[in-house]
Order: C-alpha cells, then sequence, then structure tokens
C-alpha cells in the first residue's frame, strides 16, 4: 500500500513548549561554559530561528516528531588550552549538556554525538521506541575573518575540524525585503508548497527548499516596489 504523506507545519503553540524546554536545557550549558572562562552563547538556527516555520512529516495520517536547530557559538580565543583538542571541547559541551537534563529532571535521552551536532530525542512515556521530539545543538565559532564555521565530527577516522558555513546574508537581506513587502505568507506558502513538491528528492533538505521559496517570494516584492513606484508617481 502507497504511503500517504506530506509536510506541514507545526503550530506555535505545539512546537513552544518543547522549544524552551530545549532552550532552558542549552543555556544552562552555556552559562557553566561562560563561568568557565570559555565565552559563548546560543541561539536558534532554522526553521525555528528567523523563519518561525516548523514543519513535521505527516505519513497516513500521523504526525511524526520534528525537531529544533541550537548553535552554541564559542569565542576561540577564549578556549584554554585543554579544549583547543576539538574531540574533548565538543564531548565536554555534551557532558554538560547531560547535566543540565539530569539536573532539570528532564525526560530527554542524553545528547548523542553525531557528526554536525549533538542530538537529544525526547520519547513518548509511554512507548520508549518512538520519538516525540528532538532537538540537535551545534558547536560553531568564528574564523580568522568573522565567518562562521561549524564542529564537524569524522568519527571514523576521530578526526575533529572546523568547516565554513555558507554566508546567508543575502538571504537575510532578501527576507528583509520580504517582509517589508508584507509577503511573509506567500513565503510560508511558497515555502511548504516546495518542501511537499519535492518530498522525495533526497538532495532537497530544508534549507535547500527555503532558499528556492525566498527566490520566488523575492520576485513578487519587485513587483510591488513598481506598483509604489507608479503610484507615488501618479500622486505627485
Amino acid at each position: 500500500m502507497k504511503k500517504n504523506k506530506y509536510y506541514e507545519f507545526v503550530p506555535k503553540h505545539i512546537y513552544g513548549p518543547y522549544l524552551n524546554r530545549a532552550l532552558t536545557l542549552v543555556e544552562k550549558v552555556v552559562k557553566t561554559l561562560n563561568s568557565q572562562g570559555v565565552h559563548s552563547k546560543c541561539y536558534l538556527i532554522g526553521s525555528a530561528g528567523k523563519r518561525h516555520m516548523v514543519t513535521r512529516l505527516v505519513i497516513n495520517g500521523i504526525p511524526k516528531p520534528f525537531d529544533v536547530d541550537i548553535n552554541i557559538e564559542i569565542n576561540l580565543k577564549t578556549l584554554p588550552r585543554k579544549y583547543q583538542n576539538l574531540k574533548l571541547l565538543k564531548e565536554h559541551i555534551r557532558v554538560e549538556l547531560n547535566k543540565s537534563i539530569g539536573l532539570n529532571n528532564e525526560t530527554f535521552s542524553d545528547g548523542e554525538n553525531s557528526t554536525s551536532v549533538i542530538s537529544c530525542p525526547l520519547h513518548f512515556t509511554n512507548d520508549n521506541s518512538k520519538t516525540e521530539f528532538s532537538f540537535d545543538v551545534g558547536i560553531v565559532s568564528r574564523n580568522s575573518g568573522g565567518n562562521l564555521q561549524r564542529l564537524i565530527a569524522n568519527k571514523q577516522q576521530d578526526l575533529y575540524t572546523w568547516s565554513k558555513i555558507k554566508n546567508t546574508s543575502s538571504l537575510d537581506t532578501r527576507l528583509s525585503k520580504i517582509i517589508e513587502c508584507n509577503l511573509w505568507n506567500d513565503l510560508r506558502n511558497i515555502y511548504l508548497e516546495t518542501k511537499n513538491r519535492l518530498i522525495n528528492d533526497v538532495n532537497c533538505p530544508s534549507f535547500v527548499c527555503y532558499k528556492i521559496a525566498i527566490e520566488e517570494t523575492y520576485k513578487k516584492t519587485l513587483n510591488v516596489s513598481i506598483k509604489k513606484t507608479k503610484h507615488n508617481k501618479k500622486n505627485n
């Protein structure tokens, strides 16, 4: 039987409480790091960040778990010599995150060391084999040029390195223009339509769909600007 699947937006009243729980845990890790002299901060990225477009997959009418992404940004100039070993740095943050989970009597599982993040799943209390929600913590810093870079782990080779993150400032500029032109709802609709249109394309993750939606919506801002110009000329 062919599965009926599609993406839908997760209402804020549903994802909000999960998001607050995750942020509370990560903020305590950041507080600990700062108390240890490692200057750091955390912030939301992705669909729960500037986008505010958290989605989840629905298969045969059953909503699947969703996740959010949080960055911990480290000031490399403040790293003690010990944690300049990037493997030890990531493990230290993972241990502190697990401590935070325990001290808050949270029901998240311990953080798992994956390639680019530390993943913390939350399982259903009545079925520990099924995930209810999860959050991913990325560790980032800025290189000598001020550009963001992400800590990547190659566990097979036991190699931990910084990998430069693509600059998204042009997307942010276009997003500001889209909001200015009151086209936010258009962006949301195009984003969801794009995710569903490309639902089976493994080469089109959420960020790629977001870029496509930004480009399509931005074209509409040009029409809005032309109409405003014509309207102003007519009134003058």
